[in-house]
Parts: C-alpha cells; structure tokens; sequence
C-alpha cells in the first residue's frame, strides 16, 4: 500500500514538472527568455576641438656635466618665464621631461666620453586655443629647440555634451533596426530589457618641425573630431 502510495506521487510529480514546462513556452511557440530581439547602433558627431596639449623643451650639450646642467636650467627658466607672461595659468605647465646623461663615442674596442646632454621639456595645456603658434614661436625665441608636436582634445564638459548627443543618434539607429528586424518577423516589438553603451574618440596630433627662424606666428589649426556612441539593446518582443 506504502509502495502504491509513493509511485502514485512520482507520477503526479512527473505530471506536473511536464505542465511547468509547457507553461514556459509562450503562445507565440518561443521560449519565453528566448522572445529577444538584439540590435547594435552606431551615433557620430562632429566637433571642434576646445583644448590643445603641446610639449615644449630644450636640449643642451656640453663638456662637463655642471656646465650642461646650468646652461639647460637657464633656457628652461627662460621658458617658463614666457609661459607665465603670455598668461598661462601654472596649473597649465608640467615638467614631463628631466634627463641629463653622458654622450658617448663608439669605436671598436672601446666607448668614450665625449660630452654630456640635458634635456627638460614642458607639457602645456591650453583652454585658450589662440595660444598655440604663440606659444610655439615665443618658445623658440627663448631658446626651445624641441617640440614633440601638438594634439587636440575636448574639454570634459565638451566632451560630455558630444557623448550624449552621439548616444541618443545611436539609440535611435538601434531603435530603427529593431523595428525593422519585428516587421520582417511579423512580430510586435516591446520594450528595451538590456543595454550597453561605448564611446570613442581620438586626438588629432600634429608635429611642427623646427626650423632656423618662424616668422609670425606659427598657423596651427585644430579641424574636427568624431566622438562615436555604440549601444547594444535587446528588446523583447511578442507575436502580432
């Protein structure tokens, strides 16, 4: 009696796990985590960039390594002293470069010493984008005989506002894509369930190279960049 009584309740059991599962299916014949739609879409924008980062130095040579060291710590000082009085806020200058090393001569059996270099170079960060050849000329009269070009970039509030718009174009080229894929499916889309997001955009470098003598300012223009938006949406979908 024991016996029937448990196989009776395994078939039960068995009945109902068949049930649960039909019930999964929705009318339409998909799997109810399987009514998706997934769709990728692309925005771009155009802008000006509103910030310029550029690096400015100066390299000396000499016999003994004091006499290097002093003369690169003038023309350095002789540098900053420009930055500073064409109004460039402190915050703006970073030293990125600080070397002073010997100078060898190879020759087949042995390396000599012939002389020592030091280089120190200054990253400068403009806001005020009509600085830019200024600078560059003002720093070869005062000595500067590296320039390690300069690039572009947007501010983090212009940068910001560009993303956005960029996102909602790409929103609305995955939009406009999940709608076609459900009218070629004959099936009525719902809503968003799942989204991600990416961005992109790369600064424009531009090397000036050095010369004997610029006259004038140095012409130095910063064009246009894409900022690019990608989003993945997956919409769910039921059948029409």
């Amino acid at each position: 009696m024991r016996t029937g009584g448990i196989i009776l309740l395994l078939i039960v059991i068995l009945i109902s796990a068949g049930c649960l599962q039909t019930n999964s299916q929705s009318s339409s014949g998909y799997p109810k985590s399987n009514n998706t739609i997934s769709v990728s879409g692309q925005g771009i924008v155009t802008g000006v960039p509103d910030t310029a980062v550029l690096n400015l130095g100066v390299e000396t040579r000499g016999n003994t390594s004091l006499k290097t060291s002093e003369s690169n710590s003038k023309l350095s000082r002789n540098l900053v002293a420009v930055f500073n009085g064409l109004g460039i806020n402190r915050t703006e200058i970073k030293t990125s470069t600080l070397i002073i090393s010997p100078v060898y001569l190879y020759t087949k059996n042995e390396q000599k010493i012939v002389g020592y270099k030091a280089i120190t170079s200054f990253t400068i960060t403009l806001k005020n984008m009509s600085l830019v050849g200024m600078v560059i000329d003002k720093g070869f009269e005062a000595g500067a005989n590296r320039l390690q070009g300069v690039y572009f970039r947007f501010s983090k509030n212009k940068s910001t506002e560009l993303k956005a718009v960029a996102l909602k174009e790409a929103v609305k080229d995955a939009a406009s894509k999940a709608e076609v894929i459900a009218g070629a499916l004959n099936v009525t889309l719902g809503k968003p369930i799942k989204v991600t997001e990416s961005y992109s955009y790369h600064p424009i470098p531009i090397y000036t190279p050095m010369t004997e003598a610029m006259k004038g300012v140095t012409p130095v223009e910063p064009g246009e960049m894409k900022v690019k938006a990608g989003v993945n949406i997956e919409y769910s979908f039921t059948q029409s």
